[in-house]
């Protein structure tokens, strides 16, 4: 029978995901979203979603917050049907279709999951670390056919009623007499002892064995020996989690999970917890002023529905109260369900009916009521008037005649305080005919350039 349940251990244990959950991962978890609903899992391996960071502790959880996270160990709570189950949960927070959602997430970890981590984070063969692990230990030792000794190891078989000889560093025997005729021999080869001493009967009333002369004679004295449970000396020590999971059978303390954690150790988690959460979220009620003085109130309430580890928004319900200066007042009440194809900024409220605002008043009057155009149209033949721009019109060439150079006459005539005289800008003719070839040549070079490339 044993061998049968260690198979179906071993079975379970490579069915469990690679990478469990572990302690840096307890500060987060992850969460798959669609339009109007979303799905929670543990940050471990295997389960879909992006990573969400969780919540404090709430009040009410069923166990004791771990760490510096939301995340917290118990039992499932009384009245739940489930008995004395292991859990483990966070708390946290989603958006649906914009609204923000509260929930709790609870994990069942059953004895295979504990086994699990026991053998990630202790040496199945003994180790000193696991002796720190004092719930974990208590759980062993608490089994039959297994046990933890004091060096760490896991030891299995039935104990039997070992025996030393008081003053210890011997062998353990399975007679009394036997581990007294230890100790004598040893003490003959010394010659503390008379070698005609021999262990004749045993007083197991007070633990001792009886020594007399070999030679007879009422010569007699006592040798004290320990009695305690030990196991079979002639049996292997587990040399895998296999070999002890069968005896492990009655249901864990939740001390241990933390024990286990804080060594490093995983623990498998179901990838689908049970959400449980609010069925419905009211939002905050606006208060608007209509222009006729009526004020109309307006709250929107979300409904919420969950199954497993999945959390939907089922439908939205805006009130609409409107209540005028005589004291009457109307309600109106809309319902509306979110469209699944539609993403969340996409999400009509068909309840929503915008109120009239007030007139706004004339704040100011404008001077330019034509604007820019308005202002040159006015102004431009003042501009045309003054001194700068009639000095910019004397700049302009003047006087070309027909079949001769040109030639530039400027008159820096300004004003009284700056006459500066007129003068006449003639280049020679030569240069004309220079500046005329240039441009010819360089016209060719570009038409050959556009034509042929290059």
């Amino acid at each position: 029978m044993r061998s049968i349940l260690a198979v179906l251990g071993l079975c379970f244990a490579l069915a469990l995901p690679a990478h469990a959950i572990r302690k840096p991962d307890l500060s987060s978890f992850r969460v798959a979203s669609s339009p109007r609903s979303a799905s929670i899992g543990p940050n471990q391996a295997g389960v879909a979603g992006t990573a969400a960071p969780v919540g404090s502790t709430r009040v009410g959880n069923v166990g004791t917050p771990y760490g510096n996270s939301g995340w917290y160990v118990g039992t499932a709570p009384a009245g739940s049907g489930t008995g004395p189950t292991l859990q483990m949960g966070h708390a946290g927070d989603v958006f649906i279709s914009g609204s923000k959602y509260p929930f709790e997430a609870s994990y069942t970890v059953d004895k295979l999951a504990i086994l699990a981590g026991i053998a990630s984070a202790f040496s199945p063969v003994g180790g000193a670390a696991i002796l720190g692990a004092t719930a974990l230990v208590q759980w062993i030792n608490s089994h039959d056919g297994i046990r933890v000794n004091d060096q760490g190891q896991f030891i299995q078989d039935d104990p039997y009623w070992g025996y030393e000889f008081r003053s210890g560093g011997l062998s353990w025997h399975s007679r009394p007499d036997s581990a007294c005729q230890e100790y004598l021999s040893a003490e003959q080869a010394k010659g503390v002892m008379h070698p005609s001493l021999v262990v004749d009967g045993v007083d197991m009333v007070n633990n001792r064995c009886v020594i007399r002369w070999s030679k007879g004679g009422s010569f007699f004295d006592y040798m004290s020996f320990i009695k305690r449970q030990v196991l079979d000396p002639t049996q292997p020590l587990p040399k895998s989690l296999d070999d002890i999971a069968p005896y492990l059978t009655k249901d864990p303390s939740p001390n241990i999970i933390p024990e286990i954690l804080d060594r490093g150790g995983d623990i498998p988690l179901s990838s689908s917890p049970t959400i449980t959460g609010p069925s419905q979220i009211k939002g905050p009620v606006t208060t608007t002023t209509n222009p006729d003085g009526s004020v109309t109130r307006r709250q929107t309430t979300t409904n919420f529905s969950t199954d497993g580890n999945r959390v939907t928004q089922t439908s939205t319900v805006t009130n609409t109260e409107t209540c005028t200066g005589d004291g009457s007042c109307s309600t109106v009440t809309s319902t509306t369900a979110p469209d699944p194809s539609a993403p969340d900024d996409q999400q009509q409220d068909d309840a929503a009916v915008d109120t009239p605002l007030p007139s706004v008043p004339k704040l100011y009057e404008r001077k330019y009521p034509d604007g820019i155009v308005g202002i040159w149209n006015a102004k431009s033949q003042q501009l045309k008037e003054t001194q700068l721009a009639s000095f910019v019109s004397t700049l302009m060439p003047t006087g070309f005649v027909a079949g001769s150079c040109p030639s530039w006459t400027f008159d820096l005539n300004i004003a009284q305080w700056a006459d500066m005289g007129v003068h006449v800008v003639e280049p020679p003719c030569w240069l004309w005919g220079v500046a005329k070839t240039l441009v010819i040549i360089s016209a060719l070079m570009l038409a050959r350039s556009l034509i042929f490339g290059g």
